[in-house]
């Protein structure tokens, strides 16, 4: 089948064109885990669905990624405020993103990384970025050196 897609960049449909031929990866910025899932937390996941549906009947090996944040400094005033730990703020609201997502019929996720799964190779990247001169450091923080 011959995809087309917009190219923001060119401001013209191209062929769409796969790093590794009939494999397509997606990714999704996920929610910050603290507090009940909202309208604007559903909006791209129906849409990647969809895309991700198409694209397999396309005849494509589609693997999407979705992360969640599960530390935030969001997080831990939700879980000061209601007196329990992060995890279980963290593991409530995901399973009610879940539950969001599962009555709207987006079952098309392949990975759900959470953050706190992933901590070191966080540290590294941002080691490396700062290393490179791409980012630094003010206070405690990290920021892009734009």
């Amino acid at each position: 089948m011959n995809i087309r897609v917009y190219n923001t960049l060119t401001r013209q449909k191209e062929p769409f064109q796969t790093i590794e031929p009939g494999k397509v990866g997606m990714y999704l910025c996920g929610p910050t885990v603290y507090a009940e899932a909202h309208i604007g937390h559903m909006v791209g996941p129906v849409i990647f669905d969809t895309i991700k549906r198409y694209l397999v009947y396309c005849g494509f090996e589609v693997t999407w990624v979705v992360n969640i944040t599960d530390v935030d400094d969001k997080l831990i005033a939700s879980s000061r405020k209601r007196g329990i730990s992060m995890a279980q703020v963290a593991t409530e609201m995901t399973m009610d993103y879940l539950a969001n997502l599962q009555a709207l019929g987006v079952t098309q996720i392949d990975y759900l990384p959470r953050a706190t799964d992933n901590m070191d190779e966080i540290v590294r990247f941002i080691e490396e970025l700062i290393a490179g001169g791409f980012a630094y450091e003010n206070d405690g923080d990290v920021f892009f050196d734009v």
